[in-house]
Order: structure tokens, then sequence, then C-alpha cells
């Protein structure tokens, strides 16, 4: 059996072989779920990186630049300092298309 294990506030997600009474990985990390393939196991990471992904528009104004990144929903991480306090959070967007479309809007608003 393999057991899909994650940590949320780090937004990150493992697989593993596991038994019925293994509930933790390290002890960051809990599990989800359990499979009866690794292959299985992989999906369900996979939908689960899927479901939570978001890209985010960072823009710095004073010195008029930004950036789309790619980041995990469920860690929250990114909504603090995470790239310096110049840039500030835009917008969380499902897709890539999305957050670049919102970073030409804010070129275009100077």
């Amino acid at each position: 059996m393999f057991g899909v294990y994650v940590n949320r506030l780090a937004g990150a997600c493992k697989v593993r072989e596991t038994r019925d009474d293994d509930g933790l990985y390290p002890s960051d990390f809990t599990r989800t779920s359990v499979h009866a393939t690794e292959q299985e196991a992989l999906a369900a990471v996979e939908a689960y990186r899927e479901k939570t992904t978001v890209y985010c528009v960072f823009f710095n104004r004073p010195a008029w630049e930004g950036f789309v990144s790619k980041e995990n929903a469920t860690s929250g991480s990114y909504r603090g300092w995470k790239y310096g306090r110049g840039y500030n959070l835009c917008g969380e967007y499902r897709t890539e298309e999305e957050a670049k479309g919102k970073l030409r809007e804010i070129y275009r608003s100077r």
C-alpha cells in the first residue's frame, strides 16, 4: 500500500509505502489517502497539486515591475513578504493566462 502525505503549511505532498496504522510522516505530514499501487498514489498527488495551484501576480509599484508566480494555495506563504517588502500580491488566479492578463492590465494602467 502507498500513502499520500501532505504538509498543508508548506504546500508539500509526498508518496511512501505505508501500513494501515501509519498516520504521520514525518511529524509535519499527515496521511490523506491510501492507494493499492504507487501509480494511483502518484495520480492522487498530481490531482492535489493541480487543485491547490494558484498563479499569483506580484507587483512593485515604485520600481514599476512585476511577475507571475506559481504557488500552492494551501500554504498561503506567498501572502506575506516572500518576495520582499517591495512586492505586493495583486491577485490569485486559477490559470497562468488569467494572471498574465492581470499583469498586462497593471502595466497598461500607468
